[in-house]
């Protein structure tokens, strides 16, 4: 069951990626998969809660976020080839 502190945690986790992310959006790359799991968890233990439509939508925003950068590394990458 997800609580309040666990989606108070999971929020200071993205505000510090959003920190991050405004001095240099490669710097957040490493910090995306992190997240994205840890975002994941925490929907698949919310379902049927009050929750779960909110962490649902952070889950998969970010998960879209880490497909797009991946999407740019592999467009950089065949660029420089």
């Amino acid at each position: 069951m997800v609580k309040q502190k666990d989606v108070d945690a999971l929020l200071a986790e993205l505000e510090h990626a959003r920190r991050v992310l405004k001095q240099s959006r490669e710097a957040v790359y490493p910090q995306i998969d992190t997240l994205v799991e840890r975002a994941a968890d925490l929907h698949k233990e919310s379902i049927g809660g009050k929750f779960e439509p909110a962490l649902s939508s952070v889950h998969y925003l970010l998960d879209s976020m880490r497909r797009g950068i991946q999407a740019k590394e592999v467009l950089n990458q065949s660029m420089a080839a």
